[in-house]
């Protein structure tokens, strides 16, 4: 799974009001326990679910919501299509209809009928505006089809719709910091953290707090939330490129020997280390580091430029214009990236730009970027098919 689909999966999880289920006493009515054991279905807490489904199977007249029950229950062990076939009994004017449509979409979705789900969604939002679970179903269609301003439009609904959930904060930060909205990126980290997040997921957004501080150029904020964390393990290469961007070489060179004593480097400590060797005047060192962090990561960009000018720096000219020339190309390539990513975003269902973006990636060496667009391609195709009479 890649890391944008582990994004996308994140993206659907966020729990709004969620209820608990504890009892279904005699004196509750048959509606009032349908929907707590719905919610506790679809958490997971499946106790007790059984003597609901008798009691409504008592109920001739709440045949729909045994239905509703029972398709949430297929879905929740794995079976979408039983889901979907228990659902299509139920009729469209129904006092379940609300609970019948997220069911049907999200099973809709699990099976990849992306165009099917989209269009179930989509009349869910239509006729229950305050159903949350809409919006974040829709995030998550438009993010697979590679519709990222759709996917931040639907997500940023969601956090305007539940205001003290830090999750959809952190989530559009992680999405902009990957299209490198790095201003945008920084604000939604700084929201999220304001919301009192839990602390080991505060600890995880203010690391990503700090990265994109770094990659903007940010160092003194970026010590700064370091330094509110001082306990934390794993934040020495942080500590270390915020010291380099500082132009303090000392504390740099402390901060990632000690990083490398914990564990391996990161490609961008790795590319620090060869920074520091060639500082130091170990060119041999720093070429040979550059050479292989390239060799295992052939998409940045930045340290195949810090090879060619390493190179040239030892007189190995011919190597160096080499290395320089596929950087250009490199260059190239990244700047069409850019227009096929407007385009894909301008029309969600174009396959064939999706097809174009995962030769490109790979080209690029960015193979699970390469992955996330095949995929995408596939699901426009499929969507295409659903949706054709």
């Amino acid at each position: 799974m890649t890391g944008r689909r582990i994004l996308a999966v994140g993206l659907i999880c966020i729990i709004v009001g969620t209820k608990f289920w504890t009892s279904s006493g005699p004196d509750q009515l048959p509606e009032q326990m349908f929907v707590q054991a719905l919610e506790n279905a679809n958490a997971g807490r499946l106790d007790g679910v059984e003597a609901v489904l008798e009691r409504l199977a008592a109920e001739k007249e709440y045949w729909r919501h045994l239905a509703v029950l029972d398709a949430v229950l297929f879905l929740r062990s794995g079976r979408p299509e039983e889901a979907l076939q228990r659902l299509s009994s139920i009729p469209e004017q129904t006092p379940v209809r609300e609970h019948a449509l997220l069911c049907g979409g999200e099973a809709l979705y699990s099976l990849q009928r992306l165009g099917e789900a989209q269009q179930v969604f989509q009349i869910l939002r239509s006729e229950f505006p305050a159903n949350v679970a809409a919006r974040r179903w829709l995030g998550a269609i438009y993010y697979d089809l590679g519709a990222y301003d759709a996917a931040i439009t639907e997500l940023e609904a969601v956090a305007v719709a539940v205001p003290d959930d830090f999750r959809p904060h952190h989530l559009l930060g992680i999405m902009y910091q990957d299209f490198e909205a790095e201003d945008d990126a920084i604000r939604c980290f700084r929201k999220a953290v304001e919301l009192d997040p839990p602390a080991d997921r505060k600890t995880q957004i203010l690391a990503d707090l700090a990265k994109v501080l770094i990659s903007n150029r940010q160092y003194d904020q970026a010590l700064h939330i370091l330094e509110s964390q001082p306990d934390q393990v794993g934040t020495s290469q942080l500590y270390a490129l915020s010291f380099w961007g500082q132009g303090n070489v000392v504390e740099a060179q402390e901060q990632l020997d000690q990083a490398e004593q914990q564990g391996a480097l990161s490609p961008d400590g790795l590319q620090l280390k060869a920074e520091l060797e060639l500082a130091r005047g170990n060119e041999a060192l720093s070429i040979s580091i550059l050479e292989e962090l390239i060799s295992e990561f052939p998409d940045r960009m930045d340290s195949r430029y810090q090879l060619a000018l390493a190179l040239q720096q030892v007189g190995r000219k011919k190597e160096s214009v080499i290395q320089m020339n596929l950087w250009k190309e490199q260059r190239k390539q990244a700047d069409e990236l850019i227009q096929l990513n407007l385009k894909a975003v301008m029309d969600p269902g174009d396959a064939e730009v999706r097809d174009r973006l995962s030769v490109l990636c790979r080209q690029l060496g960015k193979t699970q970027l390469a992955e996330m667009w095949h995929d995408a391609a596939e699901a426009c195709r499929r969507t295409q098919t659903s949706v054709e009479p």
